[in-house]
């Protein structure tokens, strides 16, 4: 079994909006200033397509000053998550404009870089963004993808939620547990976290 993800591609190739800039650790990827996006960035992919942070798909690429047609910045937030969905994903995939997540509840930046690689993931990082090359469990004849490196293990929390539900739900995807040490750090923002995904069959044990 497999967790597929596909990322929404924006026609007409090409990372969306202009001013861009090549990628000092890829020449053939580059990277948009992003601090004009109506939801405070963007995340691309080297196939040209792009994926809409924080809103319905297109408003992300809509430029516009900061505050206009969405929340600036939220999926900032939603860095650990995005980080975690892009190792499922065919292909390199950048999340740029998110240099504030290093002076959240721990530097999630360095975090997800640290923790992902320990499960087997390939992760750059910068000042200001994760590059995350990713692959499907299952290639498209639904065999299983021999590039697919993702394994079990154990992980650190460092006492963030966001953190410790992001690495929690990657390890439904993988045959080997995934161990997530002082999970309960998950009820700064979801309380019932371990109930609710339990309810829905998640497989969680708590220690």
């Amino acid at each position: 079994s497999g967790l597929v993800l596909h990322p929404r591609h924006r026609a007409g190739g090409g990372v969306p909006g202009a001013g861009h800039r090549p990628c000092a650790h890829h020449p053939h990827l580059r990277r948009g200033h992003g601090r004009h996006e109506g939801h405070g960035g963007r995340l691309c992919d080297q196939r040209g397509g792009g994926l809409a942070a924080g809103g319905p798909p297109g408003l992300g690429h809509r430029r516009g000053r900061p505050g206009h047609g969405g929340r600036p910045g939220c999926h900032r937030r939603a860095v650990p998550a995005l980080s975690v969905a892009a190792c499922f994903i065919e292909g390199t995939t950048i999340i740029e404009d998110i240099g504030v997540c290093r002076k959240k509840e721990t530097d999630r930046i360095e975090v997800m870089k640290s923790e992902l690689t320990k499960l087997g993931a390939c992760v750059e990082d910068g000042p200001d963004y994760l590059i995350i090359h990713g692959h499907s469990p299952l290639t498209a004849d639904g065999n299983p993808n021999p590039e697919f490196t993702l394994h079990g293990g154990v992980v650190e929390s460092y006492d963030d939620h966001r953190v410790a539900m992001s690495l929690a739900v990657l390890g439904l995807a993988l045959k080997e547990p995934v161990t997530v040490k002082d999970a309960e750090c998950c009820a700064v923002s979801f309380p019932d976290f371990f109930q609710v995904m339990k309810g829905i069959g998640a497989g969680f044990s708590l220690n």
